[in-house]
């Protein structure tokens, strides 16, 4: 006999995920952040940079959960630390220059960047210091 019992909290969690605009953490609230974290070390890594006021690029794929991240460890980063979520939106000289600003006043600064857009990132700021340390995990792809 099947079951009348309406579904519970988490089935119809499951059924959002597949649709594409709830797939992405951009329209997640808080709670299903919270729901669907597991937790690495990955969480207290990013938390320590955020504290040290250091730039951190979280990098991947679409899709990777840099942004899922982000949102769930953002509140415990130290005030002045800036973050931005989707370097996807912002024009190269503008992430140019939010990286020189958070350098020059140790402020802090966690950004979600695609591989690719950190890549052509690397081509616009060629002539920073800060530009090789940042990327070179990819070395053979500037």
């Amino acid at each position: 006999m099947p079951s009348t019992r309406p579904p519970s909290v988490g089935i119809d969690a499951v059924r959002a995920l597949y649709r594409a605009s709830a797939a992405v953490a951009d329209h997640h609230d808080q709670a299903m952040i919270d729901s669907l974290h597991v937790s690495t070390a990955l969480d207290e890594y990013l938390v320590a940079e955020a504290e040290a006021r250091h730039v951190v690029f979280v990098t991947g794929n679409p899709g990777d959960g840099k942004t899922h991240l982000i949102r769930k460890m953002q509140s415990r980063f130290p005030d002045g630390v800036q973050v931005c979520l989707d370097a996807n939106e912002r024009p190269d000289d503008a992430l140019v220059a939010m990286v020189d600003a958070a350098l020059a006043d140790k402020s802090g600064l966690i950004i979600a960047i695609n591989e690719g857009i950190l890549l052509d990132l690397s081509r616009a700021a060629r002539a920073r210091a800060w530009c090789e340390s940042a990327c070179r995990l990819t070395p053979n792809r500037r």
